[in-house]
């Protein structure tokens, strides 16, 4: 694939795969996946020249730069736990989890908390919690944006 080739690629799926990561509910990173994507499309440009569907193999991309995000974005959270349990003690974490479900109890129902809480404070995976409550991953990612606006807008 020459230059001209790949520049071209960019033009046409640029922000098609950008749209794909937003939709995914990763907003805040779209940009630096998006360019990760074609970073790789770059180094692959040889295998990517005779592929019969390229915007595919970008989507296909996208998608594994998205659960590579996830990972490293799990793995942080439990990092930041083990510190956090490390500097404060277990009674003053369980404390701090009795005070997030207080709060949340105010504005969401009972399931909507703990699905919340699962992600977000115990740094459980998209994919694990839609495996558990057998549901889509998408709708799940969905769910957690709306109650993630839910909560900015509270406090």
């Amino acid at each position: 694939m020459s230059k001209e080739e790949y520049e071209t690629l960019v033009e046409a799926g640029y922000e098609v795969v950008k749209s794909y990561v937003n939709r995914s509910g990763y907003a805040d990173a779209a940009e630096d996946i998006t360019q990760e994507v074609f970073f790789i499309a770059w180094k692959k440009r040889a295998c990517l020249k005779i592929h019969n569907n390229q915007m595919g193999w970008l989507i296909q991309t996208a998608k594994y730069k998205i659960k590579e995000y996830e990972r490293v974005c799990a793995r942080r959270r439990a990092e930041r736990l083990d510190d956090l349990s490390l500097t404060m003690g277990w009674e003053e974490m369980a404390y701090r989890l009795a005070e997030w479900e207080v709060l949340l109890g105010g504005i969401m129902k009972e399931q909507e908390v703990e699905l919340f809480l699962d992600h977000y404070y115990h740094g459980i995976s998209v994919g694990e919690i839609a495996q558990r409550k057998h549901i889509k991953e998408q709708n799940l990612r969905m769910q957690l944006q709306r109650l993630k606006k839910r909560v900015k807008t509270m406090l």
